[in-house]
């Protein structure tokens, strides 16, 4: 449906003639199924692809009893689907939500160790701990490569809207560190605020570009209800799948006040919030079950401002973020996804802005951090880039920026003299005399790769 990176990414699996399994994982509806049938319709003949949804179809699941090899799974396969040639070398398997079937993901030690057949897979629920953990069947370890499927991020909503040459001016900016024509920029900013406005999930985006910005709600507020009827979702190691009762309570309330915690800025995520006399050892579970099913993100305190930021991370200390900013906007009163359009906001602007930061580090590879003092000095996020440490302060306009400036000024005090720094604001991108500040307006974040050094 819609130009994904991840596309680039199989393509090059393909390419390499090597047949490590390839899981597509991710969040529910971000268009793992879709791109796995887009790409193989592409490149084989209808007949060659063998496609099991182990979601729907249950009796697909005994394929894999008993033995796991692959020359018996495909003549099994030969004998249900006789219209299919699934010929060694020339055919592709896909293997749909395969967190259903534990022996299906067994057997990609096999498929691997063959070499025969390659198989792409998809799963919704795969970062959720002992899913569907069959006694005696374990995950193949360095039996499978994973690609994450995360909504869309800022370039590939360009590509959706059509706007191929303007992404590719937008990284060329960021390349040469110089401003984008006041044409271009005007035109990219609007662009921004909408895609905060819709966010980068699949429905959402073709919902904006039906009917605009009332059937993209829509389709946020139909996937959150969908989420939440997922929560404290399982499979035992019966096979029968279930629901903890107790876990999909406290999940319920740990994600209300995420989402109240992200729009106040309260700074660090506190437990004590959800309820009176809530504690961390209460709500851990469902904050990892949460976490695990890719709809929140935790952005660590980090103790000091130094390379490498790993071993400064305080474990306890964390704030919290939505996987998808039209998600987010979705659980706001209505009519805040105009006002964002527009370029207001009101007081939930900073909080969006600042999700938006969080959701384009995660889908570029950058770990979430930030810093803070007792003091009230505070930096949004800080990052690792080339050989610096890059303090990132996110504003929705303009203004200053205390906390940037006094970390600057005292680098020894708060870290070392790796550190740089980069404001992300609404003005077209420039850079400090001393070099050691990119003024980069939001849009261009999503350019961002970790093995870039901005600073030279």
């Amino acid at each position: 449906m819609f130009r994904r990176k991840a596309e680039g990414r199989l393509q090059a699996w393909k390419e390499s003639g090597r047949r490590i399994p390839i899981l597509l994982r991710g969040l529910r509806q971000t268009g793992k199924t879709t791109l796995a049938k887009m790409f193989v319709q592409s490149n084989y003949p209808s007949d060659r692809i063998a496609f099991l949804d182990f979601r729907r179809n249950l009796s697909l699941h005994s394929l894999f009893d008993g033995t796991l090899e692959p020359d018996v799974i495909v003549s099994r396969l030969a004998g249900i689907f006789p219209e299919l040639r699934i010929l060694p070398g020339k055919s592709i398997l896909i293997f749909d939500e395969v967190q259903d079937c534990s022996r299906a993901r067994a057997s990609f030690r096999y498929f691997k160790e063959e070499g025969k057949f390659p198989v792409i897979a998809t799963g919704s629920y795969l970062g959720l701990a002992g899913y569907n953990q069959e006694p005696g069947i374990s995950v193949p370890v360095g039996s499978e490569r994973y690609i994450d499927m995360l909504p869309l991020d800022f370039e590939e909503f360009l590509w959706a809207l059509g706007y191929e040459r303007l992404s590719d001016e937008i990284r060329k900016s960021l390349f040469s560190r110089k401003a984008l024509p006041e044409a271009f920029h005007q035109k990219a900013e609007e662009l921004y605020r909408a895609y905060i406005a819709v966010g980068g999930m699949p429905d959402s985006v073709l919902g904006y570009l039906d009917g605009g910005l009332s059937p993209s709600r829509e389709a946020c507020l139909s996937l959150m209800r969908a989420y939440k009827d997922d929560f404290g979702r399982h499979i035992g190691r019966d096979g029968t799948p279930g629901t903890d009762r107790t876990l999909l309570a406290k999940t319920l309330r740990i994600m209300d006040s995420v989402t109240h915690q992200i729009a106040e800025e309260k700074g660090a995520f506190a437990y004590s919030r959800i309820e009176d006399g809530a504690r961390r050892r209460s709500y851990e579970d469902a904050m990892v079950w949460l976490e695990g099913y890719r709809l929140v993100y935790r952005c660590h305190l980090l103790k000091r401002i130094a390379l490498p930021l790993f071993d400064y991370e305080d474990e306890e200390t964390f704030k919290v973020y939505l996987a998808d900013t039209g998600l987010l906007l979705s659980q706001f009163e209505h009519g805040l996804h105009q006002d964002v359009l527009v370029d207001k906001g009101g007081i939930y602007k900073g909080p969006l802005y600042e999700n938006a930061v969080a959701t384009a580090l995660v889908a570029n590879g950058f770990p979430l951090r930030y810093y803070k003092r007792n003091s009230g000095l505070e930096i949004d996020f800080v990052i690792a880039l080339g050989n610096h440490a890059v303090l990132l302060e996110v504003k929705a306009r303009g203004g200053r920026s205390k906390s940037l400036s006094t970390v600057l000024a005292n680098k020894e005090a708060y870290g070392d003299d790796s550190i740089r720094a980069i404001k992300l604001t609404s003005a077209p991108l420039s850079v400090s005399q001393d070099g050691e500040t990119i003024y980069m307006p939001h849009y261009c974040l999503p350019y961002l790769k970790p093995d870039m050094d901005l600073f030279g």
